[in-house]
C-alpha cells in the first residue's frame, strides 16, 4: 500500500468521534473598521490609576491619566492597523476655562475611507496657555473610555484649576478697557452739554451731586477739567 493511502487511512475519523473543525480567523488588513475597534475592545482590559491627588498631605484620591489611557490603547491601534486622529470642531472660552468640541476619527489604515467618528468634548482650566492642551487630553481620553468601555478612576486631570468666569483672556480684556473708555466719554460729553445748558447755579450743584461718583473714577485729566467748568459755570451763573 503506498505511503500517501496510509497517512489518509490514519487520518479517518472514528465512527461516533466529533471532529474538531478549525476555522482560521480573518486578517486583519480585512476587518472593516467596526470589526477592528470590536477587536480592540476584546482585547482590552482595565486601565490603571496612573495618578493621585493629595490634600493636605494625604492621597484623597487615585485616577487614570490621558497619559496612561493613550498607552494603555496604542499597541492595540498598531495591532489591528487603526489611526486615530482628533480634531477640533469647535471652541469657547470662558474666563480661564477652555471648552473644545472634538471629533475622534478612527481610520481603518487597510481603507482609509473606512472610518468612524465619535464626538466629544472637554474642559481645561488653566491661567496661562495651557487651558487647550488639557481639553485636548481630556476630551480625547473621555472618548477612548468610553468608545471602548473602559473601567478608569476619577475623571479629573493632575492640575485641577477651578474654574473662574472673572478672569479674561487678554482679547477679552482688552475689549472691556475698550468699553470703559467709550462709556466714560459718552458720559463727559453728556455732563458736559448738562453743564453748559444749566439754567442756575442751583442746576449746576444738582448736576454735580449726581455725577459724583462717576466723576471720582474719572482719568485726573477729564476731573480737573470738570472741576473747572463747573467754577466757570457757576461764575457765569451767578453774575446773571
Amino acid at each position: 500500500m503506498a505511503e500517501s493511502a496510509v497517512r489518509n487511512i490514519e487520518a479517518a475519523p472514528v465512527a461516533g468521534e466529533e471532529v474538531e473543525q478549525v476555522t482560521e480567523e480573518p486578517a486583519i488588513e480585512t476587518l472593516n473598521i467596526h470589526q477592528k475597534l470590536f477587536g480592540i475592545m476584546s482585547e482590552l482590559g482595565p486601565v490603571e490609576k496612573d495618578k493621585h491627588v493629595e490634600i493636605k498631605g494625604k492621597v484623597a484620591y487615585e485616577y487614570t491619566s490621558h497619559d496612561a489611557v493613550t498607552a494603555h490603547i496604542r499597541s492595540l491601534f498598531i495591532k489591528y492597523r487603526v489611526l486615530p486622529h482628533p480634531t477640533v470642531a469647535d471652541h469657547k472660552n470662558d474666563g480661564n476655562r477652555v471648552e473644545l468640541f472634538i471629533d475622534l476619527t478612527f481610520i481603518n489604515v487597510d481603507d482609509p475611507q473606512d472610518k468612524l467618528t465619535v464626538k466629544t468634548i472637554g474642559y481645561g482650566c488653566d491661567p496661562s496657555d495651557k487651558g487647550p492642551g488639557k481639553a485636548f487630553s481630556y476630551a480625547t481620553k473621555i472618548a477612548y473610555l468610553k468608545q471602548f468601555m473602559l473601567n478608569a478612576g476619577d475623571d479629573i486631570e493632575l492640575e485641577d484649576v477651578p474654574h473662574d468666569s472673572a478672569i479674561m483672556t487678554a482679547s477679552q480684556k482688552e475689549d472691556s478697557e475698550r468699553r470703559v473708555v467709550e462709556d466714560m466719554q459718552a458720559w463727559a460729553e453728556t455732563f458736559r452739554l448738562a453743564l453748559n445748558n444749566a439754567a442756575t447755579v442751583k442746576e449746576v450743584d444738582t448736576l454735580q451731586r449726581a455725577n459724583k461718583d462717576k466723576l471720582m473714577k474719572a482719568p485726573e485729566v477729564t476731573k480737573d477739567y470738570f472741576v473747572e467748568l463747573i467754577e466757570v459755570r457757576k461764575r457765569e451763573l451767578g453774575d446773571e
